[in-house]
């Protein structure tokens, strides 16, 4: 199962570098290989602005590394870190990529690679944030430009996949030949894990 941190505390920001990282340690064919990154996902509900969390750990940071927070098409083709999320009962989901150097893309379908039309709003400066901390890069996109509802979080489906290399890596296990990041049936519900 996938883990999902949830803080219902309120109070301060959600740290999520101080999380558990989780790896990649099988490609997309189920074949052992290693990843060079990690990942955490969260939702920091009792925020001033409710989000979802997103920390990619990049393993291979070298301080040569180039890093700038965009927005960017076409992440899908080089090396990153995608979360496809979804509600039970619905064929809509949204799909999230973080790349490693802070560039970030976001889309919600209506159907299996339908492109919804997008609240584009989520791409106006300052909606979604992202920070940069020597090898870490988090992501905080706020719930209410989200089309996933968060409010059941026994209805919510995820899959964590990376792109490392040409080298496809997911954390849920394919249950469809070949394997296709976008089927339903590669989404599972994920383990909630509660922080007080």
């Amino acid at each position: 199962m996938i883990p999902i941190f949830v803080d219902q505390s309120g109070g301060d920001k959600l740290a999520t570098f101080d999380l558990p990282f989780y790896g990649f340690e099988r490609d997309w064919n189920d074949l052992k290989s290693n990843c060079p990154y990690t990942y955490n996902i969260a939702l920091d509900l009792k925020a001033e602005t409710p989000s979802l969390c997103i920390a990619l750990n990049d393993k291979t940071y070298t301080t040569a590394s180039a890093r700038e927070s965009k927005y960017c098409e076409d992440l899908w083709k080089g090396n990153v870190l995608e979360l496809f999320i979804a509600n039970q009962g619905s064929p809509a989901y949204e799909e999230i990529h973080l790349a490693p150097d802070g560039a970030w893309w976001a889309q919600a379908f209506s159907d299996y690679r339908q492109r919804a039309d997008n609240d584009r709003s989520l791409t106006n400066p300052g909606v979604v944030t992202v920070e940069i901390w020597t090898q870490v890069i988090l992501m905080a996109i706020p719930l209410r430009v989200l089309k996933t509802n968060f409010s059941d979080l026994d209805r919510l489906l995820i899959n964590v996949t990376c792109m490392s290399d040409g080298k496809y890596f997911s954390a849920a296990s394919f249950r469809c030949d070949p394997p296709d990041f976008h089927r339903r049936e590669n989404l599972e519900a994920p383990k909630i894990i509660r922080l007080s």
